[in-house]
């Protein structure tokens, strides 16, 4: 086990006054709820049984019906089934009536979030048991195309699997940009396939942390808001004669003084493979008539960027958050002053040189730091033109709702993590104070194909120059410690000798693990 240190942000000092709101987010506004399952659940169910409860992946319209449906019954257990949930013996096994009735069922359950949390820190650890699958099995005669059996706000998550006489867990990763402050729903698909008898129980826990209000520029998307076109011709600088259809931008206020490292963005693509070419960044000072200056910017770099899919917007679209590491030099910010980001696909460089291959996803525009923390000044706005004359117009929600657009900008220190040959499917990461010190910081991850070689993720943090601790506890793994130095550079930690066999999670590979794979041995759907 080691942990190397490379030099791409050597030398590069975190500010004082950034590092004390760094730490006033981490340690004030952490929040976690557990919704499980018990009176309060409805759902939609399949008229016969054995059969998926849809024949194609379920829509919008399904969502709404589960929401909508009767209540779930709450039941006992039916012989052989486990009689509780060893994490949350609060949860109750439910179905679709006080018979166990034979049914594919997608249940509904509503719970509440004090906010939307920050990006990458949203975790959901799902315990289960049910009788027959949790979401379709992907092969066999059981087949369907509800692979899922878990969703958030009608999101799929990676959680599926049998098992009526034993506890399963999964834990995953949440996208922030899919909660919401308020009203959420969590969503379990029930697969029957035995003709007998069919019930589920589950307990879910999510956990995050809530953003501070004077922290990071930062207005993620809302799902509710479309995309608009943005692009140059070349890596050069935005002007009427190097663009393709339009350039978009949005202003905004700097919430510190010092430099950015980090952009991320949301957007729409015409095809996956997009995600890979190269984005324009530019950013620009505000003039006296609430606009950017249209011409050589104060910053301006081509860059590739990480992107994962988060959901899909008001026009059916799929939305993607991409993160974009600049090169240094950085750019410098001073606290208070207004600006005007640009970000736009580089046409000669998309998979269809000529056609708009990237489009801008939207924010709801102007919230105030009461509510989600986010800062307002002047509307986004889209320039085309015709040959002759450039045109200037403010962008549009799917009602004509003025917009502002998705988008963040940050200081992050970069920690990539290496598992060579063996990837965990998902991980959590702990950063604190040397010794064993307090927690600071925890994340949960998972693997990016995009990355290159032994990298399987990366993760960000915003903590203060220093020594610290870093743990990583993966399921089924001892956990591992690392000794780390946030200095602004490049950190990589190597997690391809961990070991594993610590299959409940208490530190230590013995002869309780061994007992829970006998007492599993056999086990089946």
């Amino acid at each position: 086990m080691r942990a190397v240190a490379r030099t791409a942000f050597r030398g590069v000092s975190m500010l004082a006054a950034l590092s004390a709101v760094s730490l006033t987010v981490l340690y004030a506004n952490p929040f976690s709820i557990t919704i499980r399952s018990g009176p309060g659940v409805t759902f939609v169910a399949s008229s016969e049984c054995r059969v998926p409860l849809r024949s194609s992946a379920f829509t919008a319209a399904d969502f709404a019906a589960a929401q909508a449906g009767a209540p779930a019954a709450v039941v006992t257990p039916y012989p052989g089934w486990i009689s509780s949930l060893p994490a949350d013996p609060q949860a109750q096994w439910i179905a679709v009536d006080a018979n166990r009735a034979d049914r594919s069922a997608l249940f509904a359950q509503r719970f509440d979030l004090p906010c939307r949390p920050m990006e990458d820190s949203v975790e959901l650890k799902f315990y289960w048991a049910v009788d027959d699958f949790l979401g379709d099995p992907a092969s066999g005669q059981y087949a369907g195309p509800n692979i899922s059996g878990v969703y958030i706000n009608g999101v799929p998550l990676n959680i599926s699997g049998p098992g009526y006489n034993f506890q399963s867990t999964a834990t995953v990763s949440v996208p922030s940009s899919i909660l919401n402050p308020g009203a959420n729903y969590l969503y379990v698909y029930m697969r029957d396939a035995g003709c007998d008898v069919a019930g589920v129980i589950y307990s879910a826990t999510l956990r995050g942390v809530c953003p501070d209000c004077r922290f990071d520029n930062e207005q993620p998307w809302n799902k509710c808001l479309p995309s608009t076109p943005s692009d140059v011709i070349d890596c050069a600088p935005p002007t009427p004669w190097n663009m393709l259809v339009a350039q978009s931008a949005d202003d905004f206020v700097a919430t510190y003084t010092g430099l950015v490292n980090t952009v991320e963005w949301w957007g729409t693509l015409s095809h996956p493979s997009q995600r890979t070419r190269p984005f324009q960044i530019a950013i620009y000072q505000q003039d006296a008539n609430c606009r950017p200056p249209y011409g050589l910017p104060l910053y301006r770099v081509c860059v590739r960027a990480q992107a994962r899919p988060v959901g899909y917007d008001c026009n059916g679209k799929r939305v993607w958050h991409f993160r974009a590491y600049l090169p240094a030099p950085y750019f410098n910010q001073v606290a208070g002053q207004k600006y005007w980001l640009m970000i736009t696909e580089i046409d000669s460089q998309s998979i269809r040189p000529g056609q708009t291959d990237f489009e801008w996803s939207g924010h709801a525009a102007c919230q105030s730091c009461a509510g989600d923390g986010f800062y307002c000044n002047c509307r986004a706005i889209k320039f085309t033109f015709d040959g002759s004359q450039v045109y200037v117009n403010p962008i549009q929600g799917c009602q004509g709702e003025i917009t502002d657009l998705a988008w963040a900008l940050r200081w992050r220190t970069h920690i990539k993590l290496l598992t060579g040959n063996n990837p965990p499917h998902a991980a959590r990461v702990r950063i604190r104070l040397p010794n064993s010190g307090p927690v600071l910081e925890e994340q949960a991850i998972s693997g990016d194909a995009d990355l290159d070689g032994e990298a399987w993720a990366t993760l960000a943090t915003s903590l203060p120059e220093g020594e610290y601790e870093l743990e990583v506890l993966i399921d089924g793994s001892l956990p591992m410690t690392f000794p780390i130095t946030l200095d602004g550079s490049e950190v990589e930690i190597d997690l391809s000798s961990r070991v594993l066999g610590d299959l409940n999670g208490d530190g230590s590979v013995d002869d309780a693990d061994l007992l829970t794979v006998l007492f599993n041995f056999g086990a089946g759907g």
